[in-house]
């Protein structure tokens, strides 16, 4: 299978593979190592950043298609450049501006996100994204209700020679900035269910696939456009569709608008405080809060 990923480098998010650079050093030889974060003004948390790394051996390499926990947190990326020079423009990335000026970390070697975002450039800016990498492969995210696929991959490729850099090659545009809302809102669905599933064994048991998804999707919607923007809120809305279905705030005999009647001046509150206020009340008459 390694056969058709002829790399030469991997790239780990520290954050996803706790103690990575111990467990490396023992590996391969702390010349063969670079954390991107080393050098830069977010040194300190080396560990929990980007690591790039150049096996003496191929056995990291070939395992990593195989590797379900691999393919989770970390990349294979080919190119002809050294460690270094690779590294020096990987970095470029750690906090690229944004198009209102703002900067901010982006975990681009998180595979939920690395995808997203190379797929937000078209061809010519990919190229000058990838810049002395030649190919970068990306694992194919799935969700935790999805049936394990057989191991699948994105391939993004330069084709030509590397593109001269300047230092706008790496803001955030507003195709970016799409791609990493898609990516933010990848994982919360994810977290949300996983949640869901820890707060109740039975949610979701007469469900399949696509019906979890639509149902998730189905209930975020309902719940910005029911006014909610924060995730915590949305955790709530979410918790409450599982409890009484996705229509409990019209349901004429439902707790929300019992809860309404015998509390009437909560109506006048914003969406996210009166939810709040509902649970709560809800908490109460359940024994969970005094």
């Amino acid at each position: 299978m390694n056969a058709t990923l002829p790399a030469n480098l991997l790239l780990i998010d520290g954050a996803l593979r706790p103690q990575a650079l111990a467990a490396l050093y023992r590996q391969v030889g702390a010349q063969e190592i670079l954390p991107l974060y080393r050098g830069t003004r977010w040194q300190a948390l080396q560990e929990l950043g980007p690591i790039l790394v150049k096996p003496q051996s191929r056995e990291m390499l070939a395992q990593w298609p195989g590797s379900p926990q691999a393919r989770t947190d970390s990349s294979l990326l080919y190119s002809n450049a050294s460690l270094e020079d690779v590294a020096a423009h990987l970095r470029h990335f750690i906090a690229p501006p944004t198009r209102q000026g703002s900067q901010g970390l982006l975990r681009f070697a998180n595979p939920r996100i690395t995808v997203h975002w190379l797929d937000s450039f078209a061809p010519q800016q990919l190229a000058r994204v990838l810049g002395p990498i030649e190919h970068w492969w990306v694992s194919s995210p799935n969700h935790g209700w999805e049936e394990p696929p057989d191991p699948a991959w994105r391939t993004f490729s330069r084709n030509g020679p590397t593109p001269a850099w300047t230092d706008s090659c790496a803001r955030l545009e507003e195709p970016q900035e799409v791609a990493l809302e898609k990516a933010r809102l990848w994982k919360f669905e994810e977290r949300l269910y996983q949640w869901l599933r820890t707060r109740n064994e039975h949610t979701f048991a007469n469900s399949d696939a696509r019906q979890i998804g639509h149902w998730l999707k189905q209930t975020l919607d309902s719940g910005q456009a029911w006014g909610l923007n924060t995730e915590q809120a949305l955790v709530t809305w979410a918790e409450a569709c599982a409890d009484w279905g996705n229509d409990f705030v019209q349901q004429a005999e439902g707790p929300y608008l019992r809860w309404l009647t015998l509390e009437p001046e909560h109506a006048r509150l914003a969406p996210e405080l009166r939810l709040e206020a509902f649970d709560q009340h809800q908490q109460h008459i359940a024994g969970l809060l005094p």
